[in-house]
């Protein structure tokens, strides 16, 4: 249902995290200019009826506290977890999670995180809108090529240790001696290191420690690597999304035998799974010969995430956001 409206029906946009503002700043720039209302950086947010866009839960809280009716996009790739009993786990910081009363609209990248909302039915009567990923539209259309590098960039990513389930915890102590290994054996390879904005204060020391670079921007890493080796983020998608491959990190103490989905199992061929580090770079290698069958493979993974790669996620959004707030 419209929400009661003021200023006009204006929208704004409220991130206090940059990987967050990232993710919203395409579609608030898109917004038609009498429809786009501030773009709101601050914990702390006045009060308005304005509907706000948000791409976090504390966002979202933040909103409602200050009695806005929330616009949610789902920044990841629509990742989700289930318990022993293959219940999902509606935890907040992902697909389908609890506590989402005050969404009237819900931008989610594609089918896996669409299910998951309408099997926890916590988003109500609100909408739930497949629109791809924003942020990603100037390398699908085309207007952002890559600056692939030679010799090739081989990008390396971890997520930080999250404790939610074992496949949340971070495998970077496990890889980084092979790594460190890989970068003093292979010069014709540049390796380039990355990680979650919660894990760079602890592993951009280290990095810097062993010799290796450290980019902090995924803008960059999408630029200039030719693979990304990670163990569970949503970057894998967005990387595989534009055609390239993706070494898939196994922490030990990933389960095989528990289907979460999407990264853990259905949705993790997006390239070569490694459980040992010892085959690091024998997986590196396969990764960068290219194969039409591992092609195909990255792709039907890749449309478990998202609903299109067309460039014109950030249309989507816009379309869906003014249905609402027009009615």
């Amino acid at each position: 249902m419209r929400p009661d409206l003021d200023d006009g029906e204006l929208v704004d946009a409220l991130a206090t995290e940059q990987h967050f503002r990232d993710h919203l700043r395409p579609i608030y720039d898109a917004l038609p200019a009498d429809r786009r209302g501030a773009f709101l950086e601050a914990r702390g947010i006045p009060r308005s009826s304005r509907p706000t866009v948000v791409c976090s839960f504390g966002d979202l809280n933040r909103a409602r506290h200050a009695g806005r009716p929330a616009i949610l996009l789902e920044h990841g790739a629509g990742q989700t977890y289930r318990d022993a009993q293959g219940r999902l786990l509606q935890h907040t910081s992902y697909a389908g999670g609890r506590d989402r009363y005050g969404v009237i609209l819900a931008l989610v990248p594609g089918p896996t995180a669409r299910d998951a909302y309408l099997e926890a039915g916590t988003l109500r009567d609100a909408p739930i809108v497949e629109i791809g990923v924003p942020k990603l539209d100037p390398w699908h259309d085309g207007h952002r090529l890559p600056e692939l590098t030679s010799p090739p960039t081989i990008a390396f990513a971890f997520h930080w240790e999250c404790l939610v389930v074992p496949e949340t915890r971070s495998a970077w102590r496990r890889f980084l001696p092979s790594v460190v290994e890989l970068a003093r054996r292979r010069p014709d390879l540049r390796i380039l290191g990355h990680a979650h904005p919660r894990l760079r204060q602890t592993i951009e020391p280290v990095y810097a420690k062993e010799g290796i670079e450290f980019e902090p921007d995924f803008d960059r890493v999408l630029d200039t690597a030719s693979v990304y080796a990670c163990d569970n983020s949503s970057t894998m998608y967005e990387f595989a999304s534009t055609g390239r491959p993706v070494v898939v990190l196994n922490h030990r103490l990933y389960r095989k035998d528990v289907q979460h989905g999407l990264r853990f199992w259905e949705g993790a061929r997006l390239g070569p799974q490694v459980d040992d580090p010892r085959e690091l770079e024998k997986a590196i290698a396969r990764a960068l010969r290219p194969s039409s069958g591992a092609a195909e493979l990255r792709r039907q993974s890749v449309a478990l995430a998202y609903h299109a790669t067309d460039g014109k996620a950030t249309d989507r959004a816009v379309r869906a956001i003014l249905d609402v707030v027009t009615g």
